[in-house]
């Protein structure tokens, strides 16, 4: 804190360790939440069910990402929905003949972790596979173009109050797709998890409704 003002922590262990050692002379501050999830853009569902299959999202959470969180059914509609009904995993891969494609923002950590994931468990069972790490503008022309097999995702969870959020989503993900079950049930949308995150702070720094967005410093006089 000697050189910034504000650090950004979300995962398990940083956060421990500033509520153990850091509060003295700093404080923790909840921020904001972000939802986590996967498109899935291959025109086969049989491809796209076997890829869901394989991913474990609350093992990612835990074990990989190791944030602080919890393993979501859906971004906005959760009623109707069973994370049970998982599809079993098929005993062999089914054949591409070109290598899976994961897109993701490389601007974003998490992003990045859960894909260089996806490849290494993807390659492990056979399967060619290649990450495409984009920033910006770039990474919003390719989810436009849907030249990928999967791409990793995150969204505010303010989103479940915004119809407009929604309907962006739908269109830049999901090719105007608008039904959030109908995603899921054809394997086109998978959701992860919540991500937490927390704001580590001077004293003298506030925020407006606890946005990173609405940061001010609280003058002593």
């Amino acid at each position: 804190m000697k050189r910034y003002d504000i650090i950004t922590l979300y995962q398990t262990k940083d956060i421990a360790y500033a509520r153990d050692k850091l509060l003295q002379e700093s404080k923790l501050v909840r921020g904001w939440e972000d939802l986590y999830f996967l498109a899935l853009g291959e025109e086969s569902e049989e491809l796209r069910k076997f890829l869901v299959s394989m991913i474990n999202p609350e093992e990612l959470l835990k074990n990989f990402i190791q944030a602080e969180g919890h393993v979501i059914d859906a971004l906005v509609d959760t009623t109707g929905i069973n994370r049970e009904n998982n599809p079993e995993r098929l005993r062999q891969a089914p054949f591409t003949g070109s290598p899976l494609t994961i897109l993701y923002n490389k601007g974003d950590p998490i992003s990045t972790r859960l894909a260089e994931k996806l490849l290494a468990d993807i390659s492990h069972i056979g399967m060619p596979c290649r990450l495409d790490g984009r920033g910006g503008a770039e990474f919003e022309k390719a989810l436009i173009s849907r030249d990928y097999s999967i791409a990793v995702g995150w969204t505010p969870a303010d989103i479940r109050k915004s119809k407009c959020e929604q309907l962006r989503l739908a269109a830049i993900w999901f090719s105007d797709r608008t039904n959030e079950q109908q995603r899921i049930a054809e394997y086109r949308e998978l959701p992860l998890f919540s991500i937490t995150h927390y704001l580590l702070c001077k004293k003298d720094i506030a925020f407006y409704s606890n946005a990173l967005a609405g940061a001010y410093r609280v003058s002593s006089q």
